[in-house]
């Protein structure tokens, strides 16, 4: 059985565009080292409400994901 989890990011504005990233990054490598197989982050942290358009951006400019974990955008 596989296990992911999924970031949803600064939902209600309360932290900076760099300590969403810094925190949705320190949350996989936490993830990874718990046995989690993946990450989802959920691409909203610029929007004030949830929307399609965002949630199809890529999250190509992230860090590898550890050994034995995929990072991969919720689409």
């Amino acid at each position: 059985m596989q296990f992911v989890q999924v970031v949803f990011q600064n939902w209600e504005n309360q932290v900076s565009d760099s300590q969403v990233y810094e925190e949705a990054i320190r949350l996989g490598m936490l993830a990874a080292e718990l046995g989690f197989d993946a990450l989802w982050p959920v691409e909203h942290h610029f929007a004030d409400y949830p929307s399609a358009r965002t949630t199809r951006s890529s999250s190509a400019t992230w860090p590898p994901a550890p050994s034995g974990s995929s990072w991969a955008p919720a689409l």
